[in-house]
């Protein structure tokens, strides 16, 4: 199965932003976290409640993955020393999400669901 272009850039953009906030220390809470974030969140449900995009529920799944990056950069900067577990676990979490995307393999439950309570979900997980 070929992935969109833009499902694999939206996951691109995720990493390549979790590294630089990383790097710099910004919090996910953090201005520069939230501008960019929210106008991904914004493109991504547009997408899907258009009904117009050819992989909506890959693309339900990108949600999912950025939630568990947000959750994981928090416990970098608040925790940079202790919570090796819960990063450990968060991060595992990460790339299963990432490749499950990649591979094609998401969720079909995703499909009953919409953008916002796959965020819910993916939070109230990523809360554990």
């Amino acid at each position: 199965m070929k992935i969109e272009q833009d499902i694999i850039g939206y996951i691109e953009l995720i990493d390549k932003q979790y590294k630089t906030a990383r790097t710099m220390r910004y919090s996910r809470f953090s201005d520069w976290w939230g501008i960019w974030s929210r106008k991904m969140n914004l493109e991504i449900r547009e997408k899907v409640e258009s009904g117009k995009h050819p992989q909506p529920i890959l693309l339900k799944q990108v949600f999912p993955y950025w939630i568990t990056m947000s959750k994981l950069l928090e416990l970098h900067v608040r925790h940079r020393l202790t919570k090796g577990g819960e990063k450990r676990r968060l991060n595992s979490e990460a790339r299963l999400i990432k490749s499950e995307i990649l591979n094609g393999k998401a969720n079909n439950a995703a499909k009953n669901y919409t953008v916002t309570q796959m965020a819910q979900m993916a939070f109230s997980s990523a809360k554990r």
